[in-house]
């Protein structure tokens, strides 16, 4: 790499940084403190692939639009229980019967 091309490696890399910021802040555990044997550090997160981390914007439109619809599906407490069974049934028999699949 040529020293020409430094700067504007650099000036890119400032930009992703920025673009890219609005993004990691919505990231819940950010920066999260943690205590180590070495003192508090800032939490990092290096298993991108397999799991993700929890998105803010992600999280609040479960809360919002999804979560008062949850309740306890084994049960008759709400309407998630009687709709679970409706939907289990021809999963299940989906499932266990081949042939069905045919």
């Amino acid at each position: 790499m040529s020293l020409a091309n430094v700067e504007p490696e650099r000036a890119q890399h400032k930009d992703l940084e920025i673009y890219f910021g609005q993004f990691r802040r919505q990231i819940i555990g950010h920066h999260y403190p943690v205590q180590t044997p070495y003192g508090e550090r800032k939490l990092v997160y290096a298993d991108w692939v397999a799991s993700g981390r929890l998105y803010r914007p992600i999280e609040e439109r479960l809360l919002s639009e999804f979560g008062p619809l949850v309740g306890n599906t084994h049960s008759e407490s709400s309407d998630g229980g009687p709709e679970r069974r409706v939907r289990e049934r021809p999963a299940s028999y989906g499932i266990c019967n081949p042939a069905s699949r045919l």
